[in-house]
């Protein structure tokens, strides 16, 4: 995501789930069944044998309320759940402009079970309260945030090795599909999202397509949500069928984010997230000019709905000791791993020098001062050349989200999101959550997001 064969069978036709997606179930129901087996597989397992028939199984609902508000536009964030070792957990989170929340991630088994993939944090600890980190946010869906969407991702950069095998075979793809509707239900969760990184031929497109087919057949719209996460490479996206994905999916997350980083073939620093190409058409291929408008424009062209388009932002920053600006050699990375600055750990100093273009002259450049290019919609600062300082650090700032969520709007794509909120500010301090919420129009003052129409 960012730094760090045969159908189904009718029997999913005949599921039934209220229209209102974001039911949450009493208090005392979030942990499954009253008698709770030893692990977490057993209790599974016992939940599957609540279902009515073949194929059906009993789910919570709940009849939509006045509470549930209408959000034009998604304003969704990543949230992994091993930000929970770092004291970050539900309750501590600026959710207040946010409509939908990934849940990150779910571990995808050779077999192509789907399964939590840290027990201990997901459904065990005491987090808030509560028991586990799932339960935590289903309690603020009911008691806060009655609009907000829950949905668990699966896959990631880390773990999306299995996909290929998986959806290679008729058994396992049918066990992916099933397990993931399950744990789903089990969960009270709204929907799945799929972070397969990436489709690589022909083949393995054909694959993922039909994954989503089926994910979508074995879970209905609008009573669940599915959505996929893609690249904004076109290198990456021609391996995919953009048209026939979009059909199955609510939204198609976009990580415009990552163009440069510590990756094969990149040898000059560059932005890593802007929005424009320096002078757009051909440069926009080339892998250190790579922009998010671009790719918006090839899904467009691919037919992708306009609507169903989430423009993602990263909460992060990435580094290059030895540079002062874009398009220069590099020597090293500053920061965390992979030349990481969260956004709220960034080493500026001075904000009051951003200006509107590049300076080429690295003696004009305060250490750590902020520029922006109103062009490329692109920050970044230049500390000095150490780990802590990180020399050149590209990123996204106050300024660049909302230039984003205003083209959003102006475009009508679907919205925004985030990888991952662990990184942004706190609320009030600067957090580009909220600025992306807030020129969004997105609140909880709205009713449901399932109410725009697409």
């Amino acid at each position: 995501m960012g730094a760090c064969l045969s159908k189904i069978g009718p029997g999913w036709q005949s599921m039934s789930r209220s229209s209102s997606t974001s039911a949450v179930p009493k208090e005392e129901s979030f942990e499954g069944p009253t008698q709770r087996p030893a692990n977490f597989q057993e209790r599974l397992a016992s939940y599957r044998s609540t279902r009515t028939g073949p194929g059906e199984m009993t789910t919570t609902t709940s009849q939509p309320t006045d509470q549930k508000k209408i959000i034009n536009f998604v304003n969704a964030v990543y949230y992994p759940n091993w930000r929970v070792y770092n004291g970050q957990t539900p309750n501590n989170l600026n959710l207040d402009n946010v409509s939908h929340v990934f849940y990150a991630f779910a571990h995808l088994d050779k077999d192509g079970s789907v399964t939590l993939s840290d027990e201990h944090v997901d459904r065990e600890i005491l987090i808030d309260g509560t028991q586990g980190c799932v339960n935590a946010l289903k309690v603020i869906q009911r008691d806060k945030y009655p609009a907000l969407n829950l949905i668990l991702s699966i896959g990631g950069a880390a773990s999306s090795e299995n996909f290929d095998g998986i959806t290679s075979d008729e058994t396992r793809l049918q066990n992916l599909v099933t397990t993931a509707r399950e744990l789903v239900d089990y969960l009270g969760l709204n929907g799945i999202d799929i972070d397969w990184e990436h489709p690589s031929n022909e083949v393995q497109s054909q694959q993922y397509t039909q994954l989503l087919a089926l994910l979508r057949e074995a879970m209905p719209s609008p009573q669940y949500i599915i959505t996929t996460a893609v690249p904004a490479g076109i290198w990456a996206l021609k391996n995919m069928n953009l048209s026939e994905v979009s059909k199955s999916v609510d939204m198609i997350n976009l990580m415009a984010y990552d163009f440069v980083g510590p990756f094969p073939g990149i040898s000059e620093s560059g932005h890593h997230a802007q929005l424009r190409c320096p002078q757009g058409g051909e440069e926009c291929s080339v892998a250190t000019k790579t922009s998010g408008e671009a790719a918006i424009h090839y899904l467009l062209e691919q037919g992708v709905p306009k609507g169903k388009i989430v423009l993602g932002i990263p909460l992060y920053g990435r580094s290059f000791l030895g540079a002062t600006g874009p398009g220069q050699p590099f020597d090293g990375h500053g920061g965390l791993e992979g030349g990481v600055f969260e956004y709220k750990d960034l080493p500026i100093i001075d904000r009051g020098k951003a200006s509107g273009s590049e300076s080429s002259d690295p003696d004009a450049i305060t250490p750590c001062a902020e520029q922006f290019d109103k062009t490329r919609v692109a920050a970044w600062c230049v500390g000095p050349q150490t780990d802590e300082g990180g020399g050149f650090i590209t990123y996204d700032n106050e300024m660049s989200v909302e230039a984003k969520a205003r083209y959003v709007k102006e475009e009508e794509l679907g919205g925004l999101f985030y990888w991952h909120i662990g990184f942004d500010k706190p609320k009030n301090e600067g957090s580009l959550v909220d600025v992306g919420g807030e020129v969004l129009g997105v609140g909880h003052k709205r009713s449901s997001w399932f109410a725009r129409a697409r």
